[in-house]
C-alpha cells in the first residue's frame, strides 16, 4: 500500500510539472483531485479524519492573500510596473536586471503566481513595441518570481504552511530566506543572460 501510496504522489507531480496528463483534458487542479480521489477509494479514510488533515488556517491566509494580490492586479498596479519596465531607458542587460528585481520583489509581498501571471502580457507587448524579443525576459520574470518569492512567508502556499506548521515569525522568517532568495534572483540574471545573450546584444528592430 506505502508503495502505491508512493506512486500516485510521484505520478501526480509529474502531472503537475507538465501541467496535463496525456490523454486527459484536466489541469493542475484536476490531476489533483484526481489523485484525491483515487487515494480515498482505494485507501478510504472517515470523514473526520479527512477534515483533520486539511489545514484550514492555511488556507484562510492564502486566500487573503490570493485576494490582495488581485485587487493589484485589477487595479493595474502590475501593468504599471511592466509598463515601466518596458519603457526603462537603459541597455538589455540593466533592463533584465530590473525585471529580475521588481519580479522578485513583488513576489515576495503579492504572491508569485499572481505577480508572473499579471505582468506577463503587459510586459510582452512593450518589450516587441521595442523591437526586443521578450522571452528572455519573461524567462527572467518567471525564474525571479519563484525566487524572490522564498524570501517572505507569504510569498508562497509553501512559505505560508512552513511557517504555521513552524509556527515562525515574519522577522526571523525573513532574516533566514532572504540571503538564498537575493542569490536566486542573482543566478537567474546569469543564467538568462549568459544563454540569452545573442538575443540580449541583438538590436532593437
Amino acid at each position: 500500500m506505502d508503495l502505491f501510496i508512493l506512486a500516485v504522489f510521484i505520478a501526480t507531480y509529474l502531472g503537475m510539472a507538465l501541467g496535463r496528463v496525456p490523454g486527459l483534458g484536466v489541469d493542475r487542479t484536476g490531476i489533483a483531485l484526481l489523485a484525491a480521489i483515487v487515494l480515498q477509494s482505494v485507501a478510504p479514510r472517515d470523514g473526520a479524519a479527512l477534515v483533520a488533515a486539511i489545514d484550514f488556517e492555511t488556507l484562510a491566509i492564502l486566500f487573503g492573500l490570493m485576494v490582495v494580490s488581485i485587487q493589484f492586479a485589477a487595479c493595474g498596479f502590475h501593468d504599471r510596473c511592466a509598463h515601466w519596465l518596458a519603457n526603462a531607458a537603459c541597455g538589455p542587460f540593466v533592463l533584465l536586471a530590473l525585471v529580475v528585481g521588481v519580479a522578485g520583489g513583488l513576489a515576495a509581498l503579492l504572491t508569485n503566481d499572481v505577480v508572473a501571471l499579471a505582468m506577463t502580457p503587459m510586459l510582452t507587448r512593450g518589450l516587441m513595441a521595442r523591437g526586443l524579443d521578450p522571452k528572455p525576459y519573461l524567462i527572467a520574470l518567471a525564474g525571479a518570481a519563484n525566487a524572490g518569492s522564498a524570501a517572505t512567508l507569504i510569498g508562497n502556499p509553501q512559505n505560508i504552511l512552513i511557517a504555521q506548521t513552524g509556527d515562525l515569525d515574519l522577522l526571523p522568517f525573513l532574516g533566514a530566506c532572504l540571503p538564498p532568495a537575493l542569490i536566486g534572483m542573482a543566478c537567474c540574471w546569469a543564467c538568462v543572460a549568459v544563454i540569452w545573450r545573442a538575443a540580449l546584444r541583438r538590436p532593437a528592430v
